[in-house]
């Protein structure tokens, strides 16, 4: 049983207010550090919509090149496809964990670009993937690591465990 705890319900802050968190939100974040993996895998090839108007992977890219228009240029991204069909442990680097630049940069273009010629092909190397980037050099000019990069030793234990 939980304690009795004195609950207080905080009014809408309205507008000006919304406006102002969002202005403190984009001046104080830290820049991000992300890996974007993609599943590259002939399974990405059905349908995401009952209307089936959008493959899985259409979706997927269309995801993807909305996150690269909506960050920030100081946050790095990387994106990688995985497939059984891309050799290399069942990944495609499509780009490096580095800044994006200035929207509608040279970066952000060359990123969306690579994802548009994904194909969806192969089986989906879950278990290959988190291996793959274990004792791989990072070179990122990001501030701090991203969640995945500190926690890379217990992933890697992890697959190490589901592949025996």
């Amino acid at each position: 049983m939980l304690p009795e705890a004195r609950v207080r319900i905080l009014r809408s802050p309205g507008p000006d207010g919304v406006d102002l968190v969002l202005d403190a939100w984009r001046e104080f974040r830290k820049p991000a550090n992300l890996l974007l993996v993609m599943d590259g895998s002939a399974s990405m090839a059905d349908s995401a919509f009952a209307d089936r108007s959008l493959t899985r992977l259409d979706a997927a890219k269309i995801a993807v090149r909305n996150a690269l228009d909506r960050l920030d240029p100081e946050d790095a991204v990387g994106v990688w496809a995985i497939s059984s069909a891309s050799g290399r442990g069942g990944r495609a680097e499509l780009g490096p964990v580095r800044p994006l630049g200035p929207a509608g940069g040279d970066r952000r273009t060359r990123l969306a670009d690579r994802v548009n010629t994904l194909r969806a092909r192969g089986g989906t190397p879950l278990y290959a993937t988190p291996t793959t980037q274990y004792g791989r050099p990072r070179a990122t000019t990001a501030s701090t690591p991203c969640w995945c990069c500190r926690t890379e030793r217990t992933v890697a234990r992890a697959a190490r465990r589901w592949t025996k």
